[in-house]
């Protein structure tokens, strides 16, 4: 399960599941029983705040929950390496700042190192700029004002989440297009739920969608 939102539990019933896995999620206490009511169920580590797991974790879990533990821990060496082979091709992301942020709605989106896109660029060699973490704080993500697009511009590379109607939008959004990494050709979009869903894939973060994502930003960074 993979949830920003309420669950519907007769839906989740109706599946008739042998096993939950709610490992990118937010399962407070009395969601936590009612998914338990259905079937057994594996929730988010409470070392981590909601949707900051790392993927390698959450496979980790996945394997032991499954009894699957040493294929689990092969598609976190794969990966591993799928990255690995990324910055060896790209020894140019080690020296640029980049980071993520969603700008489909009027206020933007930005996330933190420790949030799974942040943790996704940091594993191609980049550099998350200290400005976005001093905003955000401690949490995965949040929303940034119109006020605040300053913490974008020691940004070298940016990877802009945003779906056709929002990536219209960017070309008459003032602010977004003096930022410098917007000036210097250096502003990328990905879609979210368009095809190809590269957002989607950076978000969701797990073994299955890495080397997707891997492959469609590299390419896309390159040109």
């Amino acid at each position: 399960m993979n949830s920003g939102g309420d669950f519907n539990f007769e839906q989740i019933a109706s599946l008739a599941p042998d096993l939950i896995l709610a490992l990118y999620a937010d399962i407070d206490t009395e969601t936590y029983k009612k998914l338990t009511s259905i079937a057994p169920t594996v929730a988010q580590s409470k070392d981590y705040d909601a949707y900051t797991t790392p993927w390698t974790d959450m496979t980790l879990t996945a394997g032991r929950a499954l009894g699957k533990g040493p294929q689990a821990q092969q598609l976190i060496t794969d990966t591993e390496n799928a990255f690995a082979a990324a910055r060896a091709a790209h020894p140019e992301f080690a020296g640029q700042t980049a980071t993520i942020v969603n700008l489909d709605t009027p206020e933007g989106y930005v996330f933190s190192s420790h949030d799974p896109r942040g943790i996704f660029l940091s594993s191609l060699g980049f550099t998350l700029p200290a400005t976005v973490d001093a905003f955000v704080s401690d949490q995965f993500g949040d929303w940034m004002p119109n006020e605040r697009y300053d913490i974008l511009e020691p940004v070298d590379r940016l990877i802009v989440m945003a779906d056709p109607g929002g990536e219209k939008a960017l070309a008459g959004k003032t602010l977004y297009q003096r930022l410098p990494a917007v000036k210097s050709g250096n502003a990328i979009v990905v879609r979210y739920t368009a095809d190809p869903p590269v957002g989607a894939a950076m978000s969701g973060n797990t073994v299955l969608s890495i080397p997707y994502a891997i492959d469609q930003l590299t390419a896309t960074l390159s040109k």
